[in-house]
C-alpha cells in the first residue's frame, strides 16, 4: 500500500545517508500513518520482518541495505 511504500523508501533514503536506524514512529507520522506501531502498518504482510529489522527499542532499518 502508499504507506507501506513510503515507509520502506524512507528507511532507503536513510540507509543511503549512513544512518540506517530510524524511530519507527517518526517515520510513522512522516508519512501520515494513523498508526504508531510498524506491525500494524505491516500485518497484512506476513513477511514484512525479511525487509525491516527492528532493534527492539523502536528503531527500524532495511535489511540488506
Amino acid at each position: 500500500g502508499p504507506i507501506q511504500s513510503q515507509v520502506v523508501r524512507l528507511l532507503h533514503e536513510a540507509a543511503a545517508r549512513g544512518e540506517p536506524w530510524q524511530n519507527g514512529k517518526a517515520i510513522l507520522t512522516a508519512v501520515g500513518s494513523r498508526s504508531l506501531k510498524m506491525s500494524d502498518v505491516f500485518k497484512s504482510k506476513k513477511n514484512w520482518r525479511a525487509l525491516i529489522a527492528s532493534n527492539g527499542r523502536g528503531a527500524y532499518r532495511l535489511i540488506g541495505v
